[in-house]
């Protein structure tokens, strides 16, 4: 019955795609990790999952300098052994960051771009994060060292992208934040 069903579902998938008057390409995305022991697993969670950054346009600062005034949101990233993984251990020995990853801003690619489309987004601003010596952790390719404690911290900031006009208004992103093991 199951066997019925999906050769009847992806039949009409093929059929819907054949009545299609246009040709179009696909794209696949392809992500993965290799592990040596499933079990053993080093687990990441946030002091908090949801924030809101706001700043005066007066104060915010320009893609890629130093965040000495530390205005945006100071967020703990912790880790966990899950099966014994000794996490701690491999963040003594250096051998354990965090990983920042989303969708990248259009003019330096560095920071968290503006997702909100709407009428009242803002424009040529995005998202600046840095780790607790406000030095600034690039995007999708920057890391943070985890501690050996198990307990870290990264700000969130409003940023003025390179080359561009800000202007105010409302700002939506999205931030994953992966554990690596070197």
């Amino acid at each position: 019955m199951k066997n019925t069903f999906l050769s009847l579902v992806l039949s009409t998938l093929l059929i819907a795609g054949a009545a299609q008057a246009e040709d179009s390409s696909a794209t696949l995305n392809i992500t993965g990790t290799v592990t040596g022991d499933l079990a053993a697993s080093c687990s990441v969670a946030l002091s908090q999952y949801s924030i809101a950054v706001s700043e005066n346009m007066e104060y915010v600062i320009d893609q890629g300098t130093m965040n000495y005034a530390g205005s945006g949101p100071l967020l703990h990233v912790y880790y966990r052994d899950s099966g014994g993984a000794n996490c701690s251990d491999l963040a003594a020995e250096g051998r354990l960051v965090y990983h920042f990853t989303g969708i990248a801003d259009n003019a330096d690619g560095t920071a968290l771009a503006n997702t909100d489309t709407s009428a009242s987004a803002a424009k040529g601003l995005g998202i600046g994060i840095y780790d607790e010596g406000h030095n600034v952790i690039k995007l999708n390719s920057g890391t943070l060292a985890a501690s050996s404690d198990g307990i870290d911290a990264f700000n969130l900031t409003m940023v003025r992208l390179t080359g561009q006009q800000a202007v105010g208004g409302t700002v939506t992103a999205s931030l994953t934040i992966d554990i690596e093991r070197l």
